[in-house]
Formats: C-alpha cells, sequence, structure tokens
C-alpha cells in the first residue's frame, strides 16, 4: 500500500500524484529485493536516486515540472551544483543513474530505456543483501561489469561529468560522442 499524506497532496494537480505514486510504487519494487526493513543499510542513493530516476520513465507527458518531487527539479539541482559527492546526494543521484541506464542498459526504446540496468542492480542487491555484504559501490560495480566488462565505475563517473558540461554542445565529431550527451 501507499499511504499518501492528504494535508500535503490533497491540492495538487493530477500529474503531481501520479509522480508520487509513481515514485513510491518504485519503492515496493526495491523492496521486493531487499525489504523494507533494508532500505537505510542501502542508503538514499540508490533507494531514492533510482526511484526519481524511475519516475520520469513511467509517464513520458510528465517529462517536464508537474508541480512536485520532479526529476527535471533533481536533475537541475545536480546540474546547479555538480561539486557534491555522489554517495550523499540522495534524490539528485537520480541523473547519475539516467547516465548508467543509457550508457549501459540494453532496453532501447523509451520509456523503458536502461530498465534493465536498474533492474540488475536490484537483483545484484538482494543477493549482496542475502549474504550480508551489503555494499553499494561494490554492487554497483558487479552491475556495471555484468553490462561491460571493460568499463569501471570511475570512467564512467569521468564520462557522466563531461556530459554534464557538453550536454548542450555539438559533440558529435567526437569519438563516441553518445557518452558526452543525454538520450533523454
Amino acid at each position: 500500500r501507499i499511504n499518501m499524506p492528504a494535508t500535503n497532496y490533497i491540492a495538487q494537480a493530477e500529474a503531481c500524484l501520479r509522480l508520487v505514486i509513481g515514485h513510491e510504487l518504485f519503492h515496493h519494487v526495491q523492496y521486493a529485493y531487499i525489504n523494507f526493513n533494508n532500505w537505510a543499510t542501502w542508503g538514499t542513493v540508490p533507494v531514492e536516486g533510482t526511484a526519481r530516476m524511475m519516475q520520469d520513465k513511467l509517464y513520458t507527458d510528465l517529462d517536464a515540472n508537474a508541480g512536485c518531487i520532479t526529476y527535471l527539479g533533481e536533475t537541475a539541482n545536480w546540474l546547479n551544483n555538480p561539486n557534491q559527492d555522489l554517495w550523499a546526494s540522495s534524490y539528485t543521484s537520480a541523473l547519475f543513474w539516467t547516465y548508467l541506464t543509457e550508457q549501459l542498459g540494453l532496453t532501447a526504446p523509451e520509456p523503458q530505456r536502461g530498465a534493465d540496468f536498474i533492474l540488475s542492480f536490484w537483483q545484484n542487491a538482494q543477493t549482496a543483501t542475502n549474504n550480508g555484504t551489503i555494499d553499494l559501490v561494490g554492487t554497483l560495480r558487479t552491475t556495471i561489469g555484468q553490462f561491460n566488462v571493460a568499463e569501471s565505475l570511475e570512467n564512467l563517473y569521468q564520462d557522466f561529468s563531461i556530459a554534464n558540461y557538453t550536454k548542450l554542445l555539438d559533440v558529435s565529431a567526437l569519438d563516441n560522442a553518445l557518452r558526452y550527451k543525454y538520450r533523454d
């Protein structure tokens, strides 16, 4: 079930309510892999970051600002302050998760682009939780390796940082130009 605090959302637009419900629904997907009691141990970067990223994938008509808890707002938070600790960024890590899904995911069409990467991450998180080896960075490295054995978390983060700078530039002349652009 999803408990919606009526006093916070009673006057919100239908688009906002869909975003909130989509976000909270994805938490239920996560908890099928790590259960609710383990979310604090995993931290907010994978729990809130992937939920915020996936809510953007649910509705193509809500890519713009829907008036509350938006993916667009979190991407602006990162882009307006890129000098922040990824591992402490919580909801704002959604942009990094998007980059990972676009670069590594095998499912191509929108809106599910890269959802296979997120699924694999949560499956790996389940294995780590069951083994008593909860480790966000290690689990992310494992997932990256499943999609591209030649890739590393460090290289992806570096390219993510470059993509945030070049997102509005013409990079088509560069080798592997898609590494420095967002698709969505």
